[in-house]
């Protein structure tokens, strides 16, 4: 029985412990996830006839402004998307890529209601 009792005291200390050590504050690492996280992201695409498109986000694609070659700048929101990443707006403008094989994103842009366009990832340096 004393041993049940003394196991108990040392059961509850160790919970104790346990659950002050958890709210201590973020390390470095966390911060700097958080910060990277907090990033805007930058993805550049080229499609046929010279259609240049790039793509800006703050939110990991939650949302993004996309801007084409000609200067017109669309508000684009998430959408469900069966693979990849889908954004449209209210207008029927929409874009879809996913990354392959070789880490560059890939798609199609539809500027156009209907008129789907295929885009591919470039790197500028």
């Amino acid at each position: 029985m004393k041993y049940l009792l003394g196991l108990a005291i040392v059961t509850v200390a160790l919970v104790g412990c346990e659950t002050t050590s958890n709210h201590s504050s973020a390390t470095p690492q966390q911060s700097a996830q958080a910060n990277q996280q907090n990033a805007v992201k930058v993805i550049n695409f080229a499609g046929q006839q010279g259609l240049k498109i790039q793509l800006k986000t703050a939110d990991d694609f939650e949302t993004a402004e996309m801007k084409d070659n000609s200067g017109k700048v669309y508000k684009l929101k998430r959408a469900v998307s069966g693979s990849g990443i889908r954004l449209v707006d209210p207008n029927g403008v929409a874009i879809h890529f996913k990354t392959n094989m070789d880490n560059l994103n890939e798609g199609s842009v539809e500027l156009v209601p209907g008129n789907f366009q295929e885009i591919k990832e470039f790197k500028i340096n």
